[in-house]
């Protein structure tokens, strides 16, 4: 089980101040945007040529846009730089999260977990560093609606969700995980297993797992894929079915009970 760590729970003793630096800050400030979508995924149709995830990621992103919600994209296991630009219409700003300590104003604390983090995986110096970027959106805007989507592979939300259940995060964040294809069911497809990897791999689907199990939205494309999941050990009671990966929620009576079930400062009328 993913437990609070040492680093998260330095970061719910102090009082940082966490933020864009900033050239950042005012152009992000623009806009002024009341509702806030942070996609944060290591692919994008668009900037990779790809599809699956990327497709999901960019339709997402059109849907929401076309609702008024101001969308920006955080690209995961990648050092390119983007500067806070974009080019594609639904997405005001891209950064990716190798540029994050530029971008970022991290205080010394900061810097030290990313540090301790990176010698130990990619994988989660990307999770602390989605952390301090949706840390950074909330103090730069905290009157704002904020949703946050993560995909469940490597984890990424992990560390995003344990910071909210600590009250690191205000309860005007919402975290939601959208199932794909986790760890678990890829090594199984493929019938490969390298023993020497066996506890980063343990360690990477518990990630999984818990960042499923803990959001505050959980969404599934199809009861395949779910099936799947149940048989490894998930608890997906309080998962929502989102075929065709589009999350229209209105005539899901289970999805908005979840959301109400938010504090009534939180988002998410979102994909309504």
């Amino acid at each position: 089980m993913v437990k609070q760590d040492t680093f998260i729970k330095l970061l719910s003793q102090k009082n940082l101040d966490l933020g864009f630096q900033l050239e950042y800050a005012t152009r992000l400030q623009a806009e002024n945007p009341q509702n806030i979508a942070l996609m944060i995924t290591t692919e994008f149709e668009g900037i990779y040529r790809n599809g699956g995830i990327g497709t999901y990621y960019r339709t997402l992103s059109e849907h929401l846009a076309e609702q008024g919600w101001y969308v920006i994209l955080l690209v995961c296991n990648s050092q390119q730089d983007f500067e806070g630009e974009s080019d594609i219409p639904c997405l005001k700003h891209i950064f990716g999260v190798g540029e994050l300590p530029r971008v970022l104003n991290l205080q010394p604390i900061h810097e030290s977990i990313l540090k301790a983090a990176s010698y130990y995986s990619f994988v989660d110096r990307d999770g602390y560093s989605s952390l301090f970027f949706v840390q950074a959106i909330e103090n730069l805007f905290p009157a704002s609606k904020i949703y946050v989507e993560f995909h469940e592979m490597n984890g990424l939300a992990a560390r995003t969700i344990l910071a909210k259940k600590c009250g690191i995060l205000d309860q005007n964040v919402a975290v939601a995980v959208t199932m794909h294809s986790g760890h678990e069911w890829i090594y199984e497809a493929n019938e490969w297993f390298a023993e020497e990897y066996q506890n980063m791999f343990l360690e990477l689907i518990n990630f999984e797992q818990f960042s499923f199990e803990n959001a505050d939205l959980a969404f599934f494309p199809s009861y395949h894929l779910r099936s799947r999941v149940d048989a490894y050990g998930w608890d997906v009671s309080e998962s929502i079915h989102m075929p065709y990966f589009i999350p229209i929620l209105e005539d899901n009576s289970k999805a908005l009970e979840a959301l109400e079930a938010l504090e009534s400062s939180s988002p998410i009328s979102v994909l309504s």
